[in-house]
């Protein structure tokens, strides 16, 4: 367990719960103002390693025209300066813009750019960023998997819910992913029910749990 300061147990306490289904009571914006008030500026970044994954989904949104989410940590016009100049992302992400310069070849190789994120996240010094980007990385690759029909030899244990909620012919696409997300959501709480309330991996588990709720309510409106 990493111990935490004065400032992030009154984190942790400031933090409001969050329930599956239902839309956090404090917006993204919130959230990052209570972390970057109440962390160092070291633990603020580890923080924002974890959702850089929706500035990369935005990235994507953004090479199809789609609509950009709002929980990533960089606006649009910032998002669209860094796809040129990419000077406050990671390398692996400078070095994908470069491999593939257009936009139709970043699309034909973006789960190349997924599977980077997630070795990034498997470098870090803290536990569970290193276990949700192994997590995640696993757990996409089985998606893939049932998405083609195609059941893998062997099911980690983790993942054997999933081949209930992909055969459930009676499923729209929405509420797949919905059930997928709440999969996900579960998978966190199960990996800190372990931990001290006020350790540094909980306030890890409600950023990535914040995104799923937010994620699921996007694609499921309520």
């Amino acid at each position: 367990m990493i111990p935490l300061e004065r400032n992030e147990i009154f984190l942790t306490l400031s933090l409001p719960p969050l329930t599956w289904g239902v839309a956090p009571s404090i917006s993204f914006g919130e959230l990052n103002d209570l972390l970057k008030l109440n962390l160092t500026s070291s633990d603020f970044q580890a923080c924002s390693q974890l959702y850089l994954l929706n500035d990369i989904e935005n990235a994507r949104a953004f090479w199809l025209k789609n609509p950009f989410s709002p929980l990533g940590q960089y606006d649009e016009e910032t998002l669209k300066t860094q796809l040129i100049n990419p000077d406050r992302m990671p390398l692996f992400f400078s070095t994908y813009l470069e491999n593939f310069p257009s936009n139709e070849e970043r699309l034909a190789n973006f789960e190349e750019l997924l599977k980077k994120y997630y070795l990034y996240l498997q470098k870090s010094p803290y536990e569970f960023i290193r276990w949700w980007g192994a997590f995640e990385e696993k757990a996409r690759a089985t998606f893939q998997h049932f998405r083609s029909k195609e059941r893998p030899n062997e099911i980690d244990e983790h993942f054997s819910p999933l081949e209930l909620i992909f055969t459930d012919q009676n499923l729209t696409a929405a509420e797949l992913a919905e059930s997928i997300n709440h999969f996900l959501f579960e998978r966190v709480e199960h990996h800190v029910s372990k931990e001290d309330p006020f350790s540094f991996e909980r306030i890890f588990a409600y950023i990535v749990q914040f995104y799923l709720i937010s994620l699921s309510l996007e694609v499921v409106p309520k």
